[in-house]
């Protein structure tokens, strides 16, 4: 499983964009090896776990974030890719998940949290994902 890294601001909202593929996918397959995107159909089930990592972004008992975000297919899929906020460098093709998440999972600055989704696909298959986020402090 892969680890994306990011900065987001002390107590903000923040986005995660992602494109889901796998081999059980329905969609298309916009890069090779990557499997097919995920459409809606595909997903029976997504679930965020949010940890606490503290100032140690290697930390491996970081504490649980609680209540943990809600997320369906219906809301956080989408059928086709988007590029709107996608930063399209080396990757035109775009994301087909959006993950908005509040200030409530990031209240302190200088601190790692990891963002850990698991995306069970209507076939049995699962797909995981992790992000980690350090929290920059807000001056004014």
């Amino acid at each position: 499983m892969k680890t994306w890294y990011g900065s987001v601001p002390e107590d903000g909202s923040f986005y995660i964009l992602s494109r889901l593929a796998a081999l059980e996918g329905t969609g298309s397959e916009y890069v090779a090896g990557e499997g097919n995107v995920l459409k809606q159909a595909d997903v029976s089930t997504i679930t965020c776990k949010v940890y606490s990592l503290g100032t140690n972004k290697d930390n491996e008992s970081g504490t649980e974030v609680t209540p943990a975000p809600t997320l369906t297919a219906a809301a956080n899929l989408f059928d086709t890719l988007r590029t709107v906020g996608w930063p399209t460098g080396d990757d035109c093709y775009g994301y087909n998940f959006r993950h908005d998440v509040g200030p409530t999972y990031v209240p302190n600055p200088e601190e790692w949290y990891l963002l850990e989704y698991k995306i069970t696909l209507t076939g049995g298959g699962v797909v995981w994902m992790s992000v980690k986020v350090k929290t920059g402090r807000i001056t004014t």
